[in-house]
């Protein structure tokens, strides 16, 4: 129950309250009071109308069961507060600061969130629907690449020589031991320059750009129906869609690899009329996550939720989702009761895999992870193969990363061009360093292939 003398001192307005609160014997307790109304009958609204609570500071004070609909709370503090089952449908969040806030199974509905401090916050259980939470900070303050500009690296390729050169400006300018992140370093091959770094099922394709996209979840359903003899050793979320990528699926998974001149070997190696593309990852190594880590198993298991159960839980209102079927909930889209249902099936896909598994934090929906796969694949062993993965994110650019999670760099990504009049020359470097199709994608057909190149007459 809320202290009435803690009440009636916030109904006197933000600045009484911000200078008195402290003189306050014990911690501030408003809890389960319909503050957003008593501000009503007090006046204390803005020019529109709204409850105005605008930099009031609440850090530390006891909310949880509170009603804030509409609430403008903007540039707040509410600091490790308690928020837990409040009610924030509608408010204005704009800039406030809620580091370290409990918001389990708060309801921030339509809130506004830009720029709003959420990084530590306990968002489990919590209903972002419609919210569009990747415009607030989620992420530590701290950002391993905060004072470090990026290294301006040769951007043209013409053989091994310029990618081992690049690797050892990249060791001696990263590569030092810092006292929170150390870095990692991955690389991407491209045949053309033109293509976007986008995962396969994310890319245009046909009349209906995004109908992979749209289809993600049931793709992998067909395809473990048609060959469920090859899926008998997957037993993550993760796993599937590693072989369901080896043979031809398009996923949301985007291959890299640790190995420069493996990349080389991709950018060199095929359309020889056009010029070939190295991406260069430097990334904090909190960014990398096993095989089994349960973050990987929240994104690998959200690719089985259809489409507009995705969009829910992300957040989305219908302007981010014009591109987006919606077979399930149709106009009912807004309604936060979906987003629940949405997360329990999230749930359930993660306690099929990991039946002891606890919670999913929304945020981790927006972080992009380089997941090391297990080598269960021999190509992947062949290649040191890892992968970009995301729920939120569709693009892997550094200055795309930035036009949705703009608070700070999650990475340095760099791009370096192949000449495609290099490509011969690099091909017969790398196939002296034994990096060719044989040896990149082992196999009964590729070796036949290199024994007949071998004994094919000129």
């Amino acid at each position: 129950m809320a202290n009435p003398e803690h009440v009636r001192l916030l109904l006197e307005g933000v600045t009484v309250w911000n200078a008195r609160r402290s003189d306050l014997n014990s911690i501030p307790d408003l809890r389960d009071e319909n503050i957003a109304a008593q501000l009503r009958d007090a006046q204390l609204t803005t020019e529109d109308g709204k409850p105005n609570l605008k930099d009031v500071d609440l850090s530390g004070v006891l909310l949880s069961g509170c009603n804030f609909s509409d609430t403008d709370l903007s540039h707040a503090n509410l600091t490790l507060a308690d928020i837990g089952q409040a009610r924030l449908n509608g408010a204005d969040l704009t800039e406030a600061i809620l580091l370290g806030a409990n918001l389990r199974r708060a309801n921030l509905t339509d809130c506004t969130l830009v720029d709003t401090q959420i990084a530590d916050a306990d968002l489990v259980g919590a209903n972002l629907t419609g919210s569009r939470p990747w415009q607030a900070s989620m992420m530590s303050i701290f950002s391993p690449f905060r004072d470090l500009p990026i290294l301006d690296l040769n951007a043209e390729v013409t053989g091994i020589h310029d990618v081992l050169q690049v690797s050892n400006q990249l060791k001696e300018y990263y590569g030092l031991p810092d006292e929170c992140d150390q870095k990692e370093f991955y690389f991407r091959g491209e045949s053309k320059n033109t293509w976007e770094l986008t995962p396969s099922v994310m890319r245009r394709s046909g009349a209906d750009e995004y109908s992979l996209r749209n289809s993600e979840c049931d793709m992998l359903v067909d395809l473990r129906s048609r060959r469920a003899e090859d899926f008998t050793e997957a037993s993550s979320g993760l796993d599937r869609m590693v072989v369901a990528q080896h043979h031809g699926l398009p996923t949301r998974l985007l291959d890299v690899t640790r190995n420069p001149l493996v990349a080389l070997f991709h950018a060199s190696e095929k359309s020889p009329g056009a010029d070939g593309r190295l991406h260069v990852f430097t990334v904090p190594r909190s960014m990398v996550k096993p095989f089994n880590n349960d973050t990987i198993s929240v994104i690998a298991n959200f690719a089985s939720l259809r489409r507009n159960e995705q969009n829910l839980l992300l957040g989305k209102t219908t302007e981010e989702t014009v591109d987006d079927a919606d077979p399930g909930y149709g106009t009912k889209f807004e309604l936060g009761n979906y987003y629940d249902l949405a997360m329990n099936r999230l749930h359930q896909f993660i306690r099929l895999e990991k039946p002891s598994f606890q919670k999913i934090d929304p945020k981790d929906l927006f972080r992009i992870i380089i997941v090391e796969p297990q080598q269960s694949i021999e190509r992947i062993r062949a290649q040191s193969g890892a992968f970009l993965i995301s729920a939120f994110h569709e693009r892997f650019e550094e200055a795309e990363v930035r036009k949705w999670t703009g608070f700070f760099p999650l990475y340095h990504h760099h791009t370096l061009t192949v000449p495609s009049s290099n490509k011969p020359a690099i091909c017969e470097e790398l196939a002296t360093l034994n990096i060719t199709r044989e040896t990149m994608f082992p196999g009964l057909e590729e070796a036949a292939k290199a024994v007949t190149d071998r004994y094919r007459r000129p």
